[in-house]
């Protein structure tokens, strides 16, 4: 913080001298280490970085990484599979984001046992980073979820649709046109419907059951050919979400 009695000269001054330190330790920590191999070879164009570091007679490590790139390249190794090797290197996270998950976890940790002591507390906070391991991915989840739905449609049944069912539905919708706008049947109500259209059913004349099941004939039909055409979709959407898990 700087004091009231600072002048402007001393303020940009303490400005400037504070943006060059934190420059150079962002230079030295990351980008010196940059501009170093392996990592140098996936700036700018990969290929051509490449095509240029075969022929280099640069002193390396034989133990490096660079060292076996280099002699996979004078081998005549697939260019095209070292530059998707490469690539990798630019998925690599340069930022903080590892040190506060970390912090998250030993939050977490510590809300639930706060009388755990700093070593027990660190390797209880590395278990819970490591959670993923242990858990379904997001993948995993989505095709667990699509299977569930296609078992669901696979419980219906529209062979079970009958005459009766039909009356039911129409005995309904003929109570709820009698209803006030924007009103409802209680569940009373609709409980004593159901209860009384077994007996409503049977009371009808035969060439009206008749209607009914020839509607219900109609109507197990289009859900026959609904369902049919639901599964096939939810199948085939199952189908992806494993091809995309397999590539990923």
């Amino acid at each position: 913080m700087v004091g009231s009695n600072c002048c402007a000269t001393q303020l940009r001054t303490t400005c400037l001298n504070s943006a060059h330190v934190a420059a150079s330790f962002a230079k030295n920590k990351l980008f010196n280490h940059i501009h170093c191999y392996p990592w140098k070879l996936a700036i700018g164009s990969i290929s051509e970085n490449l095509q240029g570091f075969r022929s280099s007679d640069e002193d390396l490590d034989i133990h490096s990484t660079e060292w076996a790139i280099r002699q996979l390249l004078r081998m005549g190794f697939s260019l095209a599979r070292l530059v998707q090797a490469v690539e990798l290197l630019r998925d690599i996270p340069w930022s903080t984001l590892p040190c506060e998950r970390s912090h998250g976890s030993s939050a977490v940790m510590h809300r639930a046992h706060p009388t755990y002591s700093g070593i027990v507390l660190a390797e209880k906070a590395f278990l819970h980073m490591c959670r993923c391991f242990m858990t379904p991915t997001l993948e995993d989840n989505q095709a667990m979820r699509q299977q569930r739905r296609i078992d669901k449609l696979m419980k219906k049944d529209p062979a079970r649709i009958s005459g009766k069912n039909v009356f039911l539905q129409d005995l309904f919708h003929e109570c709820r046109a009698e209803l006030p706008p924007g009103s409802t049947l209680s569940r009373a109500q609709s409980n004593q419907i159901f209860q009384a259209h077994g007996a409503l059913y049977k009371a009808l004349a035969p060439h009206i059951q008749d209607v009914y099941d020839q509607r219900a004939k109609q109507l197990r039909q289009a859900q026959q050919h609904r369902l049919r055409d639901d599964i096939a979709h939810e199948t085939a959407a199952a189908s992806s979400f494993c091809s995309l898990g397999r590539v990923i």
